[in-house]
């Protein structure tokens, strides 16, 4: 009788959680989705599931407490998980594949296999968004039409900071416009290790650029490869 009252009063409090205190809202289009739920009583902030989609393949999924992110979320390139990340541990269940990555050297950065390199939380996934929140189609760009991709480089240190950011290559016209995002973004780092000590690393990336992916010119999409 006892464990009948247990689970009874747990089924209540997750229903209370999860259940009736929550709407499930669905906003985006064909490119990018999203699903989530909200408290009824501020539809500002996020409770429960949460799960984003790319032309229709999904990119990540957890569960929001009160607006914060818990538990363990899930992040996708293609459809394939790329990483997991533990909000309550504040770790990466699952380590990146590729071993070779830019390491300082107290001389110069050599390409080396290391143990864990620096690692953004959600991967490419959570790089993506965080850049996307900011980053802006430069008017002088799109009244040329021009569509592009930027390479960049970005130094990753022993604290998780971010520092060095380089523009290596791509049209001009999106240079200042990229940097500027790298500055300003939100830094959600995790530091590399190596031997279990801290390292240094240079990482590369490069920013997409495309326009009338949707059949307008107010169309375009802006995304890390």
């Amino acid at each position: 009788m006892k464990l009948l009252i247990i689970l009874l009063t747990l089924l209540h409090i997750n229903t209370l959680c999860f259940g009736q205190e929550t709407k499930r809202v669905k906003t985006g289009n064909d490119i990018f989705l999203e699903e989530f739920t909200v408290l009824k009583s501020d539809k500002k902030i996020r409770h429960g599931e949460y799960k984003e989609f790319q032309f229709g393949k999904i990119r990540q999924e957890g569960l929001y407490n009160h607006g914060k992110k818990i538990g363990i979320w899930k992040f996708y390139h293609n459809g394939l998980l790329i990483q997991s990340y533990n909000y309550d541990k504040n770790q990466i269940e699952n380590e990146p594949i590729n071993p070779f990555y830019l390491v300082y050297n107290q001389v110069d950065f050599i390409e080396s296999t290391i143990d864990s390199p620096p690692t953004y939380i959600g991967g490419k996934v959570g790089l993506e968004n965080s850049i996307r929140k900011i980053i802006r189609y430069p008017v002088q760009a799109r009244n040329k039409v021009l569509e592009g991709e930027v390479v960049f480089s970005l130094v990753v240190d022993e604290n998780a900071n971010v520092s060095e950011i380089e523009i290596l290559s791509g049209p001009m016209e999106f240079h200042e416009e990229v940097k500027n995002t790298l500055t300003n973004m939100e830094a959600l780092w995790l530091v590399g290790r190596n031997n279990k000590e801290k390292i240094k690393c240079k990482l590369l990336y490069v920013i997409e650029f495309k326009l009338n992916i949707c059949g307008g010119m107010g169309c375009s999409l802006i995304s890390i490869k």
